[in-house]
């Protein structure tokens, strides 16, 4: 029998009815781990599914190109958050060709990642 002192209520009963049926039962952890992929799909959802692209220059004046696979707002403050303080970004307003999308889509970005393309310049 589980030590379910540390678990509520409907944990408990769980627990509870696991044993009168021999049935699996919910665990806490099995409730917690099933709210953090709701949350982390929910937040998924809230970044979007397409690319934004966004040029960054640096104290120097140098300039980078960065994709991120996010809404183009979320995108330019993940950006900012990815490289050093006191550099800017902007989000550049580009229609991706066929083959660029393919090219980003190989990138296996999740939702809220950013990737930079180009070297300083």
């Amino acid at each position: 029998m589980a030590d379910i002192a540390g678990l509520t209520t409907a944990d408990r009963a769980g627990e509870y009815a696991g044993r009168k049926t021999g049935k699996a039962r919910s665990s806490r952890l099995g409730l917690e781990t099933r709210a953090l992929v709701a949350a982390l799909n929910e937040m998924a959802e809230s970044f979007g599914s397409s690319f934004t692209v966004v040029q960054v220059t640096a104290d120097d004046t140098t300039t980078q190109i960065w994709v991120a696979l996010a809404k183009p707002s979320q995108a330019l403050t993940l950006v900012l958050a990815a490289v050093p303080e006191g550099w800017t970004a902007e989000v550049l307003s580009v229609a991706l060709t066929p083959n660029q999308q393919r090219m980003f889509e190989e990138l296996k970005l999740q939702p809220g990642d950013v990737y930079r393309l180009t070297n300083p310049k």
